[in-house]
């Protein structure tokens, strides 16, 4: 997957629809959780955050294997 076809920032529905085969509750847990230890949010306010902040989409990509790590030499 190419850089080009990252998201921006997006909402947690815009997100989902891009990973669309990652199971729902699996996905709203780590985007949860992400976004809990990234904005230093008890998890449960996390939980009613809508909008995902860049480097939050960058992280749950990662995660679930979407985006390769780069390698510098």
């Amino acid at each position: 997957m190419s850089n080009s076809n990252l998201p921006r920032a997006c909402t947690k529905q815009v997100l989902y629809r891009y990973l669309k085969d990652i199971p729902e509750k699996e996905f709203r847990s780590i985007v949860n959780k992400i976004i809990s230890e990234n904005r230093k949010l008890p998890f449960q306010i996390a939980k009613f955050k809508k909008n995902l902040r860049k480097n939050e989409v960058r992280l749950v990509m990662e995660f679930f294997g979407y985006l390769e790590e780069e390698v510098s030499l």
